[in-house]
């Protein structure tokens, strides 16, 4: 790669939001599988076992366990949101040379080297390229041309 690849992006609550789903979501699911199985088994022993009333309840329990837990979810994103300022409708401009990458707001310029990502995840609208577990940048694929995604693509492969 000789040139510079360029795209930008507006980070606003869905895109974080979008981010945040697409990064801690999978955990959350299994969370509130294996809680619920546990509370359904629970109920179905206890009304096996002659308990109607708590049977039913921990049945109620399973089931609205993952709304409840999927409800705390998006309260903590929209509450880490509002208390990141400085993420709220920020124009992101990044470039990508052939060794590392250039991120660009109004407030702050970062070059982070390829070798320094923690991970790179593809989804079908965007990509993420993650520092570590908590800190990542987002990457919208309809503002990139076909060669960026295709260079995102290969970078993601060799990162695996």
């Amino acid at each position: 790669m000789k040139e510079a690849y360029e795209t930008s992006i507006e980070m606003n609550y869905t895109e974080y939001k979008k981010m945040c789903q697409v990064l801690n979501g999978r955990r959350i699911i299994i969370l509130a599988i294996i809680i619920s199985g546990f509370l359904l088994a629970s109920g179905l022993f206890l009304l096996i076992m002659g308990s109607i009333v708590t049977g039913r309840f921990f049945l109620v329990l399973a089931a609205g366990y993952p709304l409840l837990l999927w409800g705390v979810f998006t309260r903590s994103v929209r509450k880490s949101f509002s208390s990141q300022k400085l993420l709220e409708n920020q124009h992101i401009h990044y470039e990508f040379l052939e060794d590392r990458f250039i991120v660009c707001t109004d407030t702050s310029r970062a070059e982070i080297q390829y070798p320094m990502l923690y991970r790179i995840v593809e989804t079908k609208t965007n990509f993420y390229l993650l520092l570590g577990p908590n800190q990542s940048f987002v990457v919208k694929k309809e503002n990139c041309s076909g060669e960026l995604t295709a260079f995102l693509g290969e970078l993601r492969k060799r990162r695996k």
